[in-house]
């Protein structure tokens, strides 16, 4: 399919859900103690990442950026839950399912499974969130146009404040794709930064701690 007929199709796709949720994502303080920041890492999976890598949307590694992004995150003492896709394939362990060394969950960093796009349907991220007081979810991960973008409408949906980091999520599309998502999301409410610009001191997560990994 040529580039132009798939944005064309995404256009759709985002106008629609804009409208749908247009002046519903309002920050909610959270009365849960803890850090009001989560940062959600998804689908980094050995299926899903080829061996040459992909490209972000500034022309960067996609592991190669979320390396640099989980350092700072787990220096400014930030939740991070990983979401794996369900499959079939996956089954009996296969490494397939796993998710890229370079970036591997650490001890106490939650590991949910979804069964769809939004990490959100069908799992317990929610309430992982809630037990830590999160009310703002850094997104990262793939794909940029599936379960970056279906999780990203997800989190709108429950009000979290929602923010993508904009060279932290990939696409097979290419960079392209991903700027134009990257363009438009902001439209939706969402805040849209690239890695080096986050501060992730401002997030106020000075001794907060992730619960233990499912």
């Amino acid at each position: 399919m040529k580039m132009d007929g798939i944005l064309g199709g995404v256009a759709v796709a985002v106008l629609f859900l804009c409208a749908g949720l247009a002046g519903e994502a309002i920050a909610q303080d959270s009365p849960t103690p803890g850090c009001s920041t989560a940062l959600l890492v998804i689908d980094m999976q050995n299926a899903y990442v080829p061996a040459r890598g992909l490209l972000t949307v500034d022309g960067t590694n996609l592991v190669d950026c979320l390396v640099s992004v989980l350092e700072r995150a787990r220096k400014a003492n930030m939740p991070i839950v990983y979401i794996k896709q369900t499959e079939s394939r996956f089954a009996n362990g296969n490494p397939l399912g796993d998710i890229v060394a370079a970036i591997a969950p650490h001890e106490g960093e939650p590991v949910i499974w979804k069964p769809t796009g939004n990490a959100f349907y069908q799992t317990d991220l929610e309430g992982i969130l809630a037990t830590l007081g999160v009310h703002r979810v850094l997104i990262a991960g793939l794909a940029t146009h599936g379960c970056v973008n279906e999780t990203v409408f997800g989190a709108l949906g429950l009000h979290y404040e929602t923010w993508v980091i904009a060279d932290a999520h990939g696409d097979a599309s290419g960079p392209d794709l991903e700027a134009y998502y990257n363009a438009n999301w902001p439209a939706c409410g969402v805040h849209v930064v690239s890695s080096t610009e986050i501060d992730f001191s401002q997030f106020d997560c000075t001794g907060s701690a992730a619960p233990a990994g499912g």
